[in-house]
């Protein structure tokens, strides 16, 4: 009789071994998917913050290089009048040329400072 009881309990620990296996197996199957989804998530999430950091970048590029076009074109628009102001100046032969180039050099130098004084006060994000 002793022996059938051993058996008894033997099959009963087996069962009862296989079922919490089992379960333990689903829970682990479960909680595999979850980290999966919850992966998927984060990557999905950080593409976007890259993308954001690219789209403020690319803006803020861009203010840069408008204010140093406008920087540029002032000079420009500088340089040509202190060239048209020499042509007059050294046609009409009241000015030597030395008096005529430190002239545009002063002329052309107050553009170029307002246009760094422009960047430095261009916003950053």
């Amino acid at each position: 009789m002793k022996a059938l009881n051993s058996k008894k309990r033997a099959v009963v620990g087996y069962v009862a071994l296989k079922l919490v296996s089992r379960y333990l197996r689903k829970r682990k199957r479960d909680r595999s998917a979850a980290k999966v989804a919850l992966y998927v998530a984060l990557g999905v999430v950080s593409a976007g913050l890259v993308a954001g950091f690219v789209y403020f970048w690319r803006q803020q590029s861009a203010a840069a290089k408008a204010a140093a076009d406008e920087v540029r074109e002032e000079a420009e628009e500088a340089l040509a009048g202190a060239a048209e102001a020499a042509n007059e100046a050294a046609a009409a032969g009241r000015e030597t040329l030395a008096d005529v180039a430190d002239e545009a050099t002063a002329q052309a130098e107050s553009p170029a400072e307002d246009g760094s004084q422009a960047l430095e006060s261009t916003p950053t994000t």
